[in-house]
């Protein structure tokens, strides 16, 4: 069997984006948390207890979001190519609209050198899903090891 058709056959959960996913990150204060940055400039934060919809969408950059990182459970970070960072408050976001002005302060003016998951597709989140809920870290970390070689 094709190693992505047994993924998608046995996921419990696929989360859809209508552009490239660039980056992945798993809140570690929360097990329930997931946040990823997209080629259409935006963040997508999601509670994967319903994952049909995102909680929040971060709205703000100018380029594709590349790297996201939740400094804690109310704060995430965000880099763009536009070479610039974005911290945000997610105490001030909505789930009905996309969120600019959570955005508490932007950094701007580094090279940015982050090489992140790059034009994957949502075959890498239903992967990344997949070893999450069946709780596989190792193979998870060996995978996007491999993914970001």
């Amino acid at each position: 069997m094709h190693y992505k058709t047994f993924l998608q056959k046995n996921s419990i959960g696929t989360i859809r984006n209508i552009a490239n996913v660039c980056c992945v990150q798993f809140s570690s204060h929360s097990t329930h948390l997931l946040a990823f940055g997209s080629a259409d400039y935006r963040t997508y934060c999601y509670d994967l207890r319903n994952a049909r919809a995102p909680w929040c969408v971060l709205a703000g950059h100018d380029k594709a979001v590349s790297y996201v990182k939740f400094l804690d459970s109310e704060t995430l970070v965000t880099a763009s190519t536009d070479n610039s960072l974005k911290i945000w408050d997610l105490n001030k976001t909505s789930s009905s609209s996309s969120s600019v002005s959570a955005c508490s302060v932007t950094l701007g003016g580094h090279t940015n050198e982050k090489v992140g998951v790059g034009g994957a597709s949502q075959f890498v989140l239903a992967l990344l899903l997949f070893f999450y809920f069946f709780n596989f870290p190792y193979v998870l970390g060996l995978t996007l090891h491999l993914l970001l070689l």
